[in-house]
């Protein structure tokens, strides 16, 4: 079921960014004639460098209208080694975003600063594999058990940030914003008498088997580098 979501998903992240591209056609004539930027192809730095869940992280951005622009994102998460050995022993995932941007003012191919506003909504999926210190058999003894985490995660966020141009073609983005986050997480079985003391690292990936649905605060920062045309 959970492979046949993932593939539903990624299939109607294409089909909307198909979509995009036509109705970018029907405005290229305008695009012209105002000089404003048609399109943007995006590398995120900011996520190779996440110390939780690193990813390699590329998106294209269509004029709509205006001043306004929508963008699709797709990431791939892996794990980089970033945490502690005894923590973490896989990680995997991906990552979908579609945002509408709206620039103060019209973009251009041109040597200039440019703010924005950004509304975004955001789906990720992990897998992660966890070595785990548990007390058994009434805390007479312990044992390493390793479990797995699979994890679905939807947030909407509001950014703001500015275009910083580099050359006739290429572009920095920065940003950075707030939002709020649904978590979805499911754990594998541990045996029944098995009570989870530490993986290694206090914040992160703690064994709860009675973990369902959960809020959280996100905080989304952009730093891209960027090719427009």
């Amino acid at each position: 079921m959970q492979q046949h979501l993932r593939i539903f998903l990624i299939i109607a992240f294409f089909l909307t960014g198909y979509s995009t591209l036509s109705a970018q056609d029907e405005s290229s004539a305008t695009d012209s004639l105002s000089g404003e930027i048609r399109g943007i192809i995006r590398h995120s730095f900011i996520h190779w460098m996440d110390p939780i869940v690193p990813s390699a992280l590329v998106g294209i951005d269509y004029r709509i209208g205006d001043h306004k622009y929508l963008r699709h994102e797709l990431a791939y998460i892996f794990d980089l080694g970033y945490e502690e050995p005894q923590a973490l022993t896989s990680l995997s995932g991906f990552r979908l975003r579609t945002a509408y941007r709206k620039y103060h003012q019209a973009p251009q191919l041109s040597r200039r600063l440019i703010g924005y506003l950004e509304f975004s909504a955001d789906y990720r999926y992990l897998d992660v594999g966890i070595d785990g210190d548990f007390r058994r058999d009434a805390g007479n003894f312990r044992q390493r058990i390793n479990y797995h985490l699979w994890q679905h995660s939807v947030s909407l966020n509001l950014l703001a940030g500015m275009t910083v141009p580099i050359g006739a073609k290429w572009l920095a983005d920065f940003g950075v914003g707030g939002g709020v986050r649904l978590n979805h997480r499911r754990y594998s079985e541990v045996p029944d008498d098995a009570l989870f003391i530490t993986n290694g690292v206090w914040y992160l990936w703690n064994y709860d088997s009675r973990a369902d649905y959960s809020f959280a605060i996100s905080m989304p920062i952009i730093l891209a580098l960027c090719y427009q045309w």
